[in-house]
């Protein structure tokens, strides 16, 4: 039985307090492990620490790491048991890109970005006065605003 050569991205969080080469290290080694098994790593980005939304292994920070890549569904397998039994890969995530998927990342790639006009933006209102504070006579807690 033939394997397709499919679209693949796996996501990792790291555990954030070692250093930056055991990090890279890391890394790498999934990097390794794609090529040395017949697939081709197309990109990696490496998000950095960022704060978890729940702690996981009672910790509230974590280094992710993104990669995407070419391979057959056989490597999928090994590629999960490695990051499960390394114990600084607090949490991982592989997903295959089907086609519908891998069109809008190309159309998002060839969109080009602009920056926001804040001119189109409604940050003024015209119906609201300046107000002059200094004209202003403090409030006394407990005091009644009265409205004019």
């Amino acid at each position: 039985m033939e394997h397709k050569i499919k679209m693949y991205e796996t996501t990792v969080i790291i555990n954030p307090t070692l250093e930056e080469h055991q990090i890279e290290s890391i890394v790498k080694n999934i990097e390794e492990m794609i090529n040395n098994s017949g697939g081709s790593v197309k990109s990696v980005e490496r998000w950095g620490r960022k704060r978890l939304t729940y702690p996981i292994n009672k910790r509230n920070n974590g280094y992710y790491a993104h990669i995407e890549f070419e391979a057959d569904g056989g490597l999928i397998a090994d590629l999960e048991r490695n990051c499960e039994y390394d114990d600084n890969i607090m949490r991982y995530l592989t997903i295959r890109l089907d086609a519908k998927m891998l069109q809008a990342k190309e159309q998002q790639k060839l969109k080009p970005r602009e920056p926001e006009e804040i001119d189109d933006l409604d940050l003024v209102n015209p119906d609201i006065e300046d107000i002059d504070i200094e004209d202003e006579e403090p409030l006394i807690p407990g005091e009644k605003i009265e409205k004019s």
